[in-house]
């Protein structure tokens, strides 16, 4: 693994090193090591961000992202004002899906860890699975042009504060690339009806290391937009 500093980090996107800060607090880039007071990246993260189209602007707050994940998902949402939700209804018509990507980027606070496959049957029953794990409903899986099927990877989300003390509880450890995914979110309205809203799933794919099930989550957010 070749490691960077923050400042080669930025040299290698053409940004400044505030806006690498930016993109580690985001969870667009996590630190895989220290040297005294230097942080180090993942050269090929960085790399693999730079492929990305990198646009400005502010992010979603948490429930404006959930707002607009649930009415691309055909869900209702009642946590929003009138005014606001006709506002994001209006905008959402003129995003593509790399827009939306970006802007929903901070619909959840993302851990990772190692666990052994029975610990992670035992998680499916503490989250609500999303990306790659969704994919076991045959049903859900056809809807992204996939075959159903266990993966060996777990992905879901849990309530606030909630990852790091199962983890804990279970004996696992944090790592940067585990097999183990839970993504913490303060917005429980979108699962009510016990699982994932569609359209988050479709981002967590776009998010795979994998390829063919990134190209999958693109296409069915671009179905979902209307494209």
């Amino acid at each position: 693994m070749v490691q960077v500093t923050l400042n080669e980090a930025a040299d290698i996107l053409d940004v400044g090193r505030t806006a690498v800060v930016h993109y580690l607090e985001s969870g667009r880039l996590k630190a895989v090591g220290r040297i005294g007071r230097t942080t180090l990246l993942e050269r090929a993260d960085v790399l693999a961000l730079k492929g990305e189209p990198l646009r400005r602007g502010r992010s979603w707050s948490p429930r404006i992202a959930w707002a607009a994940i649930a009415l691309l998902s055909g869900q209702r949402v009642d946590w929003l004002g009138a005014d606001e939700l006709s506002r994001i209804k209006r905008r959402l018509t003129g995003y593509d899906v790399e827009a939306v990507r970006h802007l929903a980027r901070h619909r959840a606070i993302t851990f990772s860890f190692d666990a052994p496959e029975n610990v992670r049957g035992h998680l499916e029953s503490l989250a609500l699975v999303t990306g790659e794990t969704s994919l076991q409903d045959a049903e859900v899986a056809r809807s992204f042009g996939l075959a159903g099927g266990r993966g060996g990877r777990l992905d879901g989300y849990v309530t606030a504060a909630q990852a790091r003390p199962i983890a804990g509880a279970l004996g696992l450890a944090e790592v940067h690339r585990g097999n183990v995914t839970l993504r913490e979110t303060t917005i429980e309205q979108p699962f009510a009806a016990g699982r994932t809203p569609i359209a988050a799933v479709a981002l967590d794919l776009m998010d795979s290391p994998d390829t063919r099930l990134a190209s999958a989550g693109r296409q069915k957010m671009k179905e979902l937009l209307g494209g």
